[in-house]
């Protein structure tokens, strides 16, 4: 019987939509190693559920009458929660692996639905919280990423911890030796603040390479379907013929690879920078985000400017020109976020997918 798993995750304005394309990253490889994948989502505010099914993934909804789900859409009713996705893994049948990657969810949830299913994995960058899963994935990068998860999970849980397995599409091993040796001189710089950038430090990256008409760069700017000022960010890079503007990308690793410079967020995309060797100026868009960032900066990984809500136009457009001055430091960081990743050009992603059916085979499933 083919193996069949199921991918609990939500996407929204407050939620972003970093968990849920990173769990089409995984359910992309799957599909490519024969595993049907379905998805079950709430219907929250500015969600990017169309996207499942565009990409040819089943999708579930889940009820969406909680009156929560507008208000703290973080931190969902986790006991109807669960009813609900019980309800969801009965009708389906046979459950070989249920992934969850929610922050609202715990080991009281995943104890729940436990008997609806053969394995659970938990994707998790917090370590605040306890899980009862067989499999837990951090993929972020921690000085002390060892010892976070001591009394969270069972004995018995087996760990993917780390960069080195990072949640990346396919296209970027594509891009991986091609992205090697860069020699630390800049002309294109990249600008993209995730999916929704609900602090529009877009405009303000935009803003700050603006003022500064001797910066002979070209700028590509990069903005998620789901952005709330995307219309008005298109309207500002028309006004400067150095800056391109994009809306979905759909070539994100080539974009990394042509970039000698990248002004991003924390999150998701900072294993596609660091696979590529993308020198990077970093703020951070959510308060989970901080930690590893910091930890990467501390290594000469990248440059953090803070909290995004914090940033302003001056400190951003000093950074971006003191990296310009010194391309002896944009080659050592370049090199130090590729070695992160491992030393290999293999796709983490892959590493991730064997454990899971590695698992399977030792279940002794067909």
């Amino acid at each position: 019987m083919a193996m069949r798993i199921v991918v609990r995750v939500d996407s929204s304005v407050r939620i972003g939509t970093g968990h849920l394309m990173r769990c089409l990253t995984l359910a992309e490889v799957l599909r490519q190693n024969g595993v049907g994948v379905s998805f079950a989502c709430r219907p929250l505010p500015g969600n990017m559920m169309a996207l499942i099914e565009a990409r040819g993934h089943t999708l579930r909804t889940l009820p969406g009458d909680d009156p929560r789900d507008q208000v703290e859409e973080l931190l969902p009713d986790w006991e109807k929660d669960a009813a609900g996705m019980a309800g969801i893994l009965n009708d389906i049948g046979t459950v070989d692996w249920l992934i969850v990657d929610h922050y609202g969810l715990d080991y009281r949830w995943e104890r729940t639905i436990r008997p609806f299913v053969r394995r659970i994995m938990a994707i998790d960058d917090l370590a605040n919280r306890r899980h009862e899963c067989d499999l837990l994935l951090d993929q972020n990068y921690y000085r002390d990423a060892a010892t976070r998860y001591a009394g969270l999970i069972p004995v018995s849980t087996q760990t993917l911890l780390g960069p080195r397995y990072a949640l990346l599409r396919p296209e970027f091993e594509t891009f991986r030796h091609q992205a090697r040796g860069r020699n630390g001189r800049v002309k294109t710089v990249l600008v993209f603040l995730g999916g929704t950038d609900p602090d529009n430090v877009t405009e303000i990256a935009i803003r700050a390479m603006q003022s500064d008409r001797s910066l002979k760069l070209e700028f590509h700017v990069v903005v998620g379907g789901s952005n709330p000022h995307r219309k008005q960010i298109e309207a500002i890079c028309r006004e400067d013929p150095r800056f391109r503007y994009q809306c979905q990308a759909e070539n994100m690793a080539e974009l990394m690879t042509k970039a000698d410079l990248t002004l991003g967020a924390g999150g998701a995309t900072t294993w596609e920078r660091c696979f590529l060797g993308l020198p990077a100026i970093i703020v951070a868009t959510a308060e989970n985000q901080i930690q590893t960032t910091q930890d990467l900066a501390a290594n000469g990984v990248c440059w953090f400017l803070g909290r995004a809500r914090d940033l302003t136009e001056a400190p951003l457009a000093a950074c971006v020109t003191n990296a310009i001055r010194d391309p002896g430091t944009l080659r050592i960081m370049s090199a130090k976020a590729m070695d992160i990743m491992g030393e290999d050009d293999t796709l983490p992603t892959g590493r991730i997918v064997n454990s899971m059916l590695d698992g399977r085979r030792r279940a002794g499933s067909t």
